[in-house]
């Protein structure tokens, strides 16, 4: 079924009402943009499965009632961009929400987990392939586009029916709720440009000083990148964020004396740029950014760090749990700087499994041992 006009979508929409799950999947384009382009929506409840076609459909508010239904499962496989563009399209935030590649980690499979792979584990079919680098805004789209389209959540319905029944079996349902529910939350999705310094390449190399420049630099750009739907190295690329982070400049020009600042970027907006540089400079050193630097205990860190790896691999081998759905080394390493306090691993069921002995691995309270060939955690009198 191919909706391209509001009144068989609304026909769709309500012949999905009542539904106990609905997948859903979106094609979009996002190479020339700062948001997503979305360019197709899936949807499967088992019995009824449809396109919808956004470029043909000016109004997708509609889909609200189905995304916010507290009665009707959304079931998606790695859905985290489709929940944000739906958020942003729709206005409404999918929930409650099941995801196929989170609960396949707490199943034992591995780690990002594709559709292909995960379906052909569950149901035994092999996907076509043909069209995984389609450009989907182009229209018409042809019979093998729609079917691969389609692919995308026409066995996710059996897919969870199956996890499900796991899940509940082996009573883990119930720890993927926080998982979900993070999934879910709006907050999730938005973008604070104030942080965006912190994924700029190289800027660990910057002193504190320099690093208040990037910071409203990187700032400047995401608000810009956002306002103009520009991808954000259109805008400014990280190179030259981290060159004048370097310089700090307060004129326009010392600042046009970098090469090619002034080609790229309007007289407007360099005013704009020296005066935010001007007031981060002024501002009280003591709330510039700050990076935690690497310390004389580096070694030791590292030392704790492969450690807890120890036994994190040694607990998720034991409860058939993909070791990085549990935490990242990027984790341990923040517990073993004693800066995880927001990490996921310590609440919940992460927590129960492997989060508290980490802690007391790190409090020396217990201790990892080999006996008769095999692993083994005491406790330390």
């Amino acid at each position: 079924m191919y909706i391209s006009n509001q009144a068989d979508l609304a026909l769709l929409i309500e012949k999905l009402k009542g539904s106990r799950l609905i997948a859903i999947d979106t094609e979009f384009h996002y190479e020339k943009t700062y948001y997503a382009k979305l360019c197709l929506v899936q949807v499967c409840n088992g019995d009824i499965d449809a396109i919808i076609d956004p470029l043909r459909i000016g109004n997708l508010k509609p889909l609200g009632e189905l995304l916010s239904d507290p009665d009707i499962v959304k079931v998606f496989h790695a859905g985290n961009q489709d929940i944000e563009i739906l958020n942003r399209v729709v206005g409404v935030c999918p929930s409650p929400i099941f995801d196929t590649q989170v609960a396949a980690g707490l199943l034992g499979y591995p780690q990002q987990l594709g559709l292909s792979a995960l379906v052909k584990a569950f149901c035994d079919v092999n996907l076509a392939k043909t069209d995984s680098l389609t450009d989907w805004t182009r229209r018409p789209l042809s019979p093998t586009q729609i079917e691969y389209a389609i692919d995308d959540v026409l066995y996710l319905p059996q897919i969870y029916d199956k996890m499900a029944a796991q899940l509940e079996k082996s009573g883990r349902m119930e720890w993927l709720k926080s998982d979900f529910e993070h999934m879910s939350d709006p907050a999730t999705y938005v973008v604070d440009p104030d942080q965006m310094w912190r994924k700029v390449k190289r800027v660990s190399s910057l002193t504190r000083k320099q690093l208040a420049v990037a910071q409203v630099m990187a700032s400047w750009r995401e608000r810009t990148a956002q306002r103009r739907n520009l991808p954000r190295k259109w805008v400014l690329p990280d190179e030259m964020i981290v060159e004048v982070s370097r310089r700090c400049p307060t004129t326009r020009e010392s600042m046009l004396e970098i090469r090619g600042f002034g080609d790229r970027l309007a007289e407007s907006s360099i005013k704009e740029i020296l005066a935010d540089i001007k007031k981060a400079l002024e501002a009280d050193p003591e709330s510039w950014p700050r990076i935690a630097k690497s310390s004389g205990r580096q070694k030791e860190v590292e030392g704790a760090v492969d450690l807890m790896a120890t036994l994190l691999h040694l607990r998720a081998k034991q409860n058939a749990v993909t070791t990085q759905f549990l935490c990242t080394r990027d984790d341990l390493v923040k517990l073993a700087k004693g800066e995880g306090d927001e990490l996921p691993l310590l609440s919940g069921w992460r927590y129960r499994i492997v989060g508290n002995e980490l802690m007391q691995l790190l409090e020396g309270t217990i201790s990892i041992a080999i006996v008769d060939g095999e692993l083994v955690v005491e406790k330390r009198g």
